[in-house]
């Protein structure tokens, strides 16, 4: 069996930097004024204690310790918000102090700890992460001199006016952390530790909170029941109470739910999201559920790495669509392989196949996005029962904004599920068989011999008595996908095309 992978084309290369942590100190509730900042409104009510800073310059270090607590915090669109480690975590490397120039710098990045994004109001469009002075770098210990910020993004109005701030324009998803920025101090020599408070300012597609369902399981088959629940939260995430939550389907066709109860009943295959909404102000809340119609090919997933809802969605929506293009049925088998270095041990009936994911390091941006392929196979008629799918993390974010990252799910399910992975061992590829691999050696021209993928080539206009296979490539790419030369963007090719990468008959 092969393991098939799949290449970014002209895909940028980014850099990252290790990172040491910035210990921080909180204090203070503050009140933020009317005032507002030129490019959004300023939060209302009681802010998060701030973010609390200690340098020192003899040492070129920033230290400090926590005390107090978090208290209360309050905003509409625009949210201010300190509580390091709690709401955001500051971190902080290559400190140091110029002497000649009388400069103390370090690199700084945030972490979003909250469970929305920060820097956008819509979701899509990036409006950036803003950290701000609220009180300006002093003098703390026995010496003396103004210390000045020299290097902000620019000044604005947030809890006072003219306050420098650093601006991070990107978009930080939950627990998402930023490009760094180097901040520059103008500190005197006569100064020995200084002090500074900031907060983080920016926009948030939730302010008044959100609905978060809490238990959304992936599937349910015709005809069971499930239930479902949900929890209202603040901006923040925090549990808001006295609220009452209606539930409703998208799909009523393919799954049923009480409004009052969150019980979902499938009613046929495919897949659903479930909305729940609030008696209060929060934005509502949806779980995707998939239905399983037991007759049809069935899926099913273990997550070995933690994953985000945009990137579960996109493995939920590819099993939608493969077992909607798959419409034959595999018998339920006992499944238990023992100890194996393919994935964890289980003692199990799989129906029909069992894939296991991993969001791992492979090679860095840009290169390999993932691999795939069957870890076991059916006795009975070599196809799988059990799988592996590995995504390369370096390429994940860069995915998700082209819009690609289920594209390349879809792509290595399909290696899983046998294309390109079983055909030596099915006998369908020319130059290649479980005792001769498909290699340039044995065959400079590879084929793929199924007589039902020949006539859905033909059918597209293939004038060829067989398929292209790949030629190119390593040992993931040649032979275990179609030929790029002759099918370019089709999905199934070794190599990721920019725009749409379409799933051919």
């Amino acid at each position: 069996m092969r393991i098939g992978s799949l290449i970014g084309k002209g895909w940028p290369i980014l850099l990252a930097a290790p990172l040491t942590i910035l210990a921080c100190n909180e204090e203070k509730d503050v009140t933020a004024p009317a005032g507002v900042e030129t490019s959004a409104p300023a939060a209302l009510g009681r802010l998060a204690v701030s973010v609390t800073c200690t340098g020192n310059v003899g040492r070129a270090s920033l230290s400090c310790e926590r005390i107090g607590s978090v208290g209360t915090l309050l905003g509409p669109q625009f949210l201010i918000v300190g509580g390091q480690g709690q709401f955001v975590q500051l971190t902080s490397s290559s400190v140091n102090y110029n002497q000649g120039k009388q400069e103390f710098s370090f690199d700084v990045t945030v972490q979003n700890l909250i469970p929305q994004a920060l820097g956008t109001a819509d979701g899509t469009a990036t409006t950036g992460v803003r950290v701000f002075f609220h009180q300006m770098p002093v003098e703390t210990g026995t010496g003396s001199g103004a210390i000045t910020v020299d290097n902000p993004t620019d000044v604005g109005t947030f809890t006072g006016s003219a306050q420098p701030f650093y601006l991070y324009d990107e978009i930080l998803s939950e627990n998402a952390t930023s490009g760094s920025l180097h901040w520059i101090l103008g500190v005197p020599k006569t100064v020995d530790t200084f002090a500074f408070e900031v907060y983080v300012a920016a926009d948030v597609q939730y302010p008044n909170g959100f609905v978060r369902v809490t238990s959304s399981p992936e599937k349910v088959s015709v005809g069971a029941d499930v239930t479902l629940s949900a929890e209202v939260v603040d901006v923040v995430g925090r549990a808001v109470s006295g609220r009452t939550l209606t539930w409703s389907s998208q799909d009523g066709s393919i799954a049923t739910v009480g409004a009052g109860t969150g019980v979902v009943t499938g009613q046929a295959g495919g897949v659903v999201d479930i909305v729940t909404s609030s008696s209060g102000p929060e934005a509502d809340g949806s779980g995707r559920v998939t239905v399983i119609d037991a007759s049809g090919y069935d899926i099913e997933l273990r997550f070995l790495t933690s994953v985000t809802q945009t990137q579960r969605d996109a493995f939920v929506n590819a099993v939608a669509r493969w077992e909607s293009l798959i419409t034959g049925d595999l018998m339920d088998i006992p499944f238990n392989p023992g100890p194996n270095e393919c994935h964890p041990d289980v003692d199990e009936f799989v129906d029909d196949d069992l894939i296991f994911i991993s969001l791992i390091e492979i090679d860095g941006p840009g290169q390999i996005l993932g691999r795939a392929g069957p870890c076991f196979v059916r006795t009975s008629d070599t196809l799988t029962v059990s799988g592996i799918m590995e995504f390369d993390i370096a390429d994940l974010d860069q995915l998700e904004t082209d819009g690609q990252l289920e594209l390349v799910i879809l792509h290595e399910m399909g290696h899983v599920i046998g294309l390109g992975t079983l055909w030596e061992d099915k006998g369908l590829l020319s130059g290649g068989s479980p005792v001769l691999p498909c290699n340039l050696a044995n065959d400079p021209d590879p084929r793929y011999l199924g007589a039902q993928g020949i006539a859905a080539y033909q059918s597209l206009g293939g004038v060829e008595s067989t398929v292209p296979a790949a030629n190119t490539g390593g040992s993931g790419t040649r032979c275990g996908h179609w030929r790029e030369a002759d099918f370019d963007n089709e999905l199934m090719t070794g190599y990721l095309n920019a725009g749409s990468n379409p799933l051919s008959v």
